[in-house]
């Protein structure tokens, strides 16, 4: 072999080795820092209730990537539960507040959050993260590291069409019931 040869399966060699290493060190940024940016996303939302319910979401989420089933489905007293049996009684009592802070802006549109509620939920949300490391060997902590909770996309809930059919069908009788009624009232008087 020539030397010329030599020296260019040594440039492709080492080429290959750069571009390599280069695409390893992205995959780990990816796979290592979704979840920071996740976290950051929920975290700089302007309005304080959206903030309260991403350090909620962003719990469900790690208990999830440590361990727990899928939580998205249960209460907040279930995923509480389910957290303190498995984590104990730190996590369930972090899980019992958020979840709590959660259900009263999830379902009261008359709950007055201010920006320092929300901030103390995502200080909960950390003690709770913390906690639940705390409790994991270093497997499990490498594990939940790498894992990824991604709830799949939900479709918002829409009635049956016989439904919709039926609420048209009963607009246009009242409608018409209407007209009657106004075209009878004219001949009376």
């Amino acid at each position: 072999m020539s030397t010329a040869v030599k020296s260019a399966s040594k440039a492709l060699i080492i080429a290959l080795s750069i571009v390599f290493g280069v695409l390893l060190i992205a995959l780990l940024l990816g796979v290592f820092g979704r979840k920071p940016l996740r976290a950051a996303r929920r975290r700089r939302a302007p309005d304080p209730r959206t903030r309260l319910l991403g350090a909620w979401q962003e719990s469900l989420d790690v208990l999830t990537e440590a361990g727990l089933p899928e939580l998205s489905t249960l209460t907040s007293a279930e995923v509480a539960t389910l957290a303190g049996e498995q984590f104990g009684a730190g996590p369930r009592a972090e899980a019992e507040s958020l979840g709590t802070a959660a259900n009263a802006v999830a379902y009261s549109v008359h709950t007055q959050i201010a920006p320092q509620d929300a901030d103390t939920a995502w200080e909960r949300h950390g003690v709770l993260r913390k906690e639940v490391r705390a409790q994991l060997g270093w497997p499990g902590r490498f594990v939940a590291s790498v894992r990824y909770h991604r709830p799949g996309r939900r479709s918002r809930p829409v009635s049956p069409p016989s439904w919709a059919a039926d609420a048209r069908e009963r607009a246009k009788r009242n409608a018409d019931r209407r007209r009657y009624q106004g075209r009878r009232r004219r001949r009376l008087h």
